[in-house]
């Protein structure tokens, strides 16, 4: 099934912010490409990588959602920028939201994005029970090239409108 990638419209039936193609141009632009390249299902990467984005990020998005149709949490409306207009033209997928995507891309070819929460054991001891967890093994895996990407999109990120505070 061909990957299809939300244009701007809010189609109601995108999986992806980014193409294959922007992939392989952003991999190879960073000398990452070989990685990338030796993927056998990079479509599939891409998807599990939106879907990550979708939930780990959906109540996080500056602005509104542009459609009450539209599949994917983007295109967003009244999403605030730096420069002349102040605002995000929202038929445009923000190139940061493609960049933090693509980079998830290549992490799900490694496994799952989102592990499922578990303790590793450091000592276990079966006669008169004792067992010991690894100090911090729960804690969910975390991107912060993804985080820095998505921070200008973030409410209260840089791209949002701040209130500058001084000490006095």
């Amino acid at each position: 099934m061909a990957l299809i990638v939300e244009d701007g419209t809010g189609r109601p039936d995108a999986e992806s912010y980014a193409s294959v193609a922007e992939a392989d141009a952003h991999f190879t632009a960073r000398g990452q490409f070989d990685a990338w390249d030796a993927a056998e299902d990079k479509e599939v990467a891409l998807r599990l990588a939106a879907d990550h984005l979708t939930q780990a990020y959906r109540n996080r998005w500056a602005g509104s959602r542009a459609t009450a149709v539209q599949a994917m949490d983007w295109p967003r409306v009244n999403v605030k920028m730096d420069g002349p207009s102040g605002v995000r033209d929202y038929r445009v997928i923000p190139r940061e939201l493609k960049s933090a995507q693509i980079e998830l891309a290549l992490r799900a070819l490694a496994g799952p994005l989102i592990a499922d929460l578990g303790v590793e054991v450091k000592r276990e001891t079966v006669d008169v029970i004792t067992v010991e967890y690894v100090e911090g093994s729960e804690r969910q895996a975390q991107y912060s090239a993804v985080d820095w990407w998505l921070e200008p999109l973030l409410e209260g990120g840089s791209g949002s409108s701040m209130i500058a505070v001084a000490r006095a």
